[in-house]
């Protein structure tokens, strides 16, 4: 399973963070740190990337304990996953 950003979702960045925005459905969306690094990774990767593939990036740029940026990580995958900004791509 690999996730991948929607197409339709814009990113602006700033000093602390980023903010997505869906102009298709007029719906904004805050990330902190941590999730703008997440989505950087994640659209710096047309066919998507897996989860372990994000937290190696991730401990690139924090220095959680392992399974503290894992949990982070989970919860913004699934934040953004149910808000429609990524997605899932299923490999065959």
């Amino acid at each position: 399973m690999r996730w991948k950003t929607c197409e339709n979702i814009r990113s602006n960045f700033g000093e602390d963070g980023a903010l997505l925005v869906d102009a298709q459905d007029n719906f904004c969306f805050a990330l902190d740190a941590l999730g703008a690094q997440l989505w950087v990774a994640i659209e710096s990767s047309p066919e998507g990337l897996t989860f372990e593939d994000i937290l190696d990036v991730l401990e690139k740029h924090f220095s959680f304990p392992k399974p503290k940026l894992a949990n982070r990580a989970r919860g913004h995958l699934e934040e953004l996953y149910a808000l429609g900004l990524i997605e899932i791509r299923r490999e065959s």
